[in-house]
């Protein structure tokens, strides 16, 4: 499973009130395809889906995800599944944002452990650029740094996110300008309404389809 884990490090932030469909690529090959849908709801939270199918070796390998931010950034709750349904193996991961931090609940198999990961008062949690193109429109060299929590170690990690402006690159044969955000984890880009294009996270990589 260890290719899967830069598909849990998603946190590059916006997308639009759509749906889009990607290719995902791992050392430049093709493994599979992805759809990714958010909405921002009424109450100004933000909701973001993603399904994925990828091939793992021989056996197809299914991922299931939903986040969901405040709309300070702060996130109120996340959801994965993981699934190899020729090994008949299922986990499923369910996080629960409080003041204190996180309350983890993990099924694996059917099997249930909780664990409770706090994060002390002071730290910043509000992501902002997750709202980045969406709803807010930063500047060129904007910066947030804050607490995210990875839903693949269950540890807060610290994550600087910077706005670089404007770039144009290739998807699909077609050269197209572009935002770019860049973390530690790689680099997002997106169109003007906050929807990828292209995302370049270490080995892996995953482009829009036309």
């Amino acid at each position: 499973m260890r290719k899967l884990v830069f598909w849990g490090l998603l946190g590059w932030g916006a997308l639009a009130q759509a749906q889009v469909k990607m290719q995902v690529f791992v050392e430049g090959k093709l493994i599979g395809t992805a759809t990714v849908t958010q909405k921002l709801r009424q109450d100004g939270s933000k909701q973001v889906q993603m399904s994925m199918e990828v091939k793992n070796g021989a056996d197809p390998v299914v991922l299931r995800s939903e986040s969901i931010y405040l709309p300070s950034g702060a996130p109120l709750r996340k959801y994965q599944e993981v699934s190899v349904p020729a090994q008949k193996m299922r986990r499923t991961t369910i996080v629960e944002f409080s003041a204190k931090g996180a309350k983890v609940v993990v099924d694996l198999n059917g099997t249930r452990s909780t664990k409770e990961i706090p994060l002390a008062a002071n730290l910043n949690r509000e992501d902002k650029s997750e709202f980045w193109f969406v709803r807010d429109k930063p500047k060129t060299g904007a910066t947030v740094s804050s607490y995210t929590f990875s839903v693949e170690t269950l540890t807060w990690e610290a994550v600087k996110t910077s706005y670089e402006g404007d770039e144009e690159i290739t998807v699909g044969g077609k050269k197209v300008m572009a935002h770019k955000t860049v973390t530690a984890r790689g680099a997002a880009y997106v169109d003007d309404a906050g929807l990828p294009l292209k995302l370049d996270l270490g080995n892996g990589a995953m482009e829009r389809i036309w």
